[in-house]
């Protein structure tokens, strides 16, 4: 069940000097969905054929492969989707996404070769530089391991680090625990409770190691993960407080979508909640956040806070329809009194305009296509619907007063006080 959790190597130190040309890592290098040893992982030769590059770099009309560092990967292309890098200590990383344009991909250690798959190609291509990598280990040990230092950070906060990586997994396993163990967090359903607490317990634990990492002098490569782990932190930290929001702002619309209502009640301020608990979430975290874990990704993100953004762009639909419903039954309220008082006359009139505006706002309940309320949206037509007959059959009953006709009043009059049942 624990599908998100830290595999292998984590984001480690870049080898300057051992590549082809010197470029700096990208500020937006994904991570790996899995990294493990070649006992469990496929050959290059599994993951697919290409020919071998003699040069630092591989280039056709589909894509360009340099090999900046030893243990950096640039791939340019217009597109593609998946990447395997193969270590020369035997590990492998897997990237899939979705990619476009440039991305850069770094591993522990020495990268030996990279397989990637675009749109009617698959290529493998070597690293050139591979024995320099290699031999620089035997003959300058300690410029290597000062520019490891240097440019990755201490390794003790990176150990930091990937507990932290690892008890914000725990923390995303939890949020889906009881309705969707394993799956992605948008797939948690709504009408399942969440608690808080058992999320945020291992966020406790995350954020005792970030404050340990933060103990040590980080490298800038090392600063940016922190800080996008604190990103993907503030995100699991507000989740369950959205989804509370999100489970009671359509009840309270609900409860107010009833046969007596007159306005949307407290439906508004529930709502509201809802919206700041986003926008909260929003303004501590960040999609590009993601890309810290290496099981998070930039979609699981957006389709999460959509999922809850959508649920209160509909509420917030059918609150204003829900007015208008309210003011309708105000001027049916209205007709009755006038009806009870036998002005007939009056009541034919007032009762015709109720009539018109529960129509148009049946006809706006009609065409309304929600994805998350679809149950409220039923409620809300049934209502609407049941009041536009009731209101033409009063208005028969009105007139039938007019016309001094006591018996078809009566008729009418029963058949407009049927039962609404929704």
């Amino acid at each position: 069940m624990h599908r998100r959790h830290f595999l292998g190597v984590a984001a480690a130190s870049l080898f300057s000097g051992c590549g082809q040309t010197d470029t700096v890592n990208s500020d937006r290098s994904p991570s790996p969905t899995t990294t493990q040893s070649t006992r469990d992982s496929p050959t290059s030769t599994d993951v697919g054929k290409g020919k071998s590059a003699e040069t630092p770099t591989s280039t056709s009309e589909q894509l360009s492969v340099t090999f900046p560092r030893c243990n950096l990967v640039r791939v340019d292309a217009e597109q593609f989707d998946t990447v395997f890098v193969f270590q020369a200590d035997g590990d492998v990383s897997q990237y899939e996404e979705g990619y476009t344009g440039q991305e850069e991909f770094s591993v522990g250690e020495t990268i030996k070769e990279v397989t990637v798959y675009a749109p009617d190609t698959v290529q493998t291509i070597e690293n050139p530089g591979l024995n320099r990598c290699e031999n620089l280990d035997e003959s300058n040990p300690e410029t290597k391991t000062e520019e490891a230092a240097t440019e990755a950070g201490p390794k003790q906060a990176t150990d930091e680090l990937d507990r932290a990586t690892d008890a914000l997994a725990d923390a995303a396993d939890a949020f889906v625990e009881d309705s969707a163990p394993g799956q992605p967090l948008y797939e948690a359903k709504l009408d399942v409770d969440i608690d808080p607490q058992q999320v945020r317990e291992p966020l406790y634990s995350a954020r005792d190691y970030f404050n340990d990492a933060e103990s040590y002098e980080l490298s800038a490569q090392q600063q940016q993960r922190l800080s996008r782990l604190r990103g993907v932190y503030w995100l699991l930290w507000w989740l369950p407080t959205v989804h509370g929001a999100a489970q009671t702002a359509p009840s309270k619309v609900e409860s107010n979508w009833v046969l007596t209502a007159t306005g949307p009640g407290d439906a508004p301020g529930a709502i509201t909640t809802l919206e700041d608990e986003l926008d909260q979430l929003k303004a501590d975290s960040d999609p590009e956040d993601m890309r810290a874990h290496p099981s998070l990704t930039v979609d699981e993100y957006e389709r999460t806070l959509s999922q809850y953004q959508t649920i209160a762009d509909e509420l917030n639909k059918l609150v204003g329809d829900l007015r208008e419903y309210g003011e309708a039954r105000e001027l049916f309220n209205e007709a009755m009194n006038q009806y009870d008082a036998e002005k007939y006359d009056e009541a034919v009139e007032t009762f015709g305009t109720a009539n018109a505006d529960f129509e148009t706002n049946a006809g706006k309940l009609q065409n309304r296509e929600f994805e998350q309320v679809t149950e409220i949206l039923d409620t809300a037509r049934c209502y609407s619907d049941g009041m536009v007959r009731r209101s033409d059959e009063y208005q028969s009953a009105a007139q039938a007063g007019v016309d001094g006709d006591r018996t078809r009043r009566i008729v009418r009059e029963e058949e407009a006080n049927e039962p609404i049942e929704c």
